[in-house]
């Protein structure tokens, strides 16, 4: 199962197979019979494993401000399935931004512990600390350590600007 991915805080639960998978960004199942995946670029894909149930989630900044991290552990808690382990995919961990809307969406959910100044020359830079961010929510959670913007074999929107994308399948055998 892929869904319809649109930066959201959205989860699907897939009980029967045939569930509306348009308009989220995260997948939920206990079903040991299906596979669930998601696609990702700079986005950072989360592989969540209980005993029983398992999802995964695609969490870009707006994902991540919305809660998406937050709801999907909700949904472990719900099923009262604790989760054992917490594996983060390839993505883009720190990355530079504006002080526009994204900016001010961030700062409103982490306050500004997360972002840094630089320079490039004579240029100043903010930086987000995407990785750190995720961390401060999944602090047990395991990264891979790839980075699809500095990695070439990653897909990558910022690096590339195209629409290739990696694809993360978790199943719960």
């Amino acid at each position: 199962f892929f869904p319809q991915q649109i930066h959201s805080s959205h989860i699907a639960t897939i009980i029967r197979g045939d569930e509306d998978l348009q308009g989220c960004d995260g997948l939920f199942s206990r079903d040991p019979s299906f596979l669930l995946g998601i696609q990702t670029a700079d986005c950072a894909p989360v592989i969540f494993q209980g005993k029983e149930c398992f999802g995964v989630a695609h969490c870009g900044w707006r994902g991540l401000v919305g809660g998406i991290l937050e709801n999907i552990q909700d949904l472990f808690k719900k099923e009262n399935d604790p989760i054992q382990k917490i594996w983060i995919g390839p993505f883009f961990p720190v990355f530079e931004i504006q002080r526009d809307f994204c900016f001010e969406e961030i700062s409103q959910k982490f306050g500004e512990q997360f972002f840094f100044l630089s320079r490039k020359g004579k240029k100043e830079r903010l930086t987000f600390s995407f990785l750190e961010a995720i961390k401060s929510i999944l602090p047990q959670a395991e990264y891979c350590g790839e980075n699809t913007f500095t990695q070439k074999k990653w897909a990558s929107w910022r690096r590339e600007g195209n629409a290739e994308r990696n694809r993360t399948i978790i199943g719960n055998w």
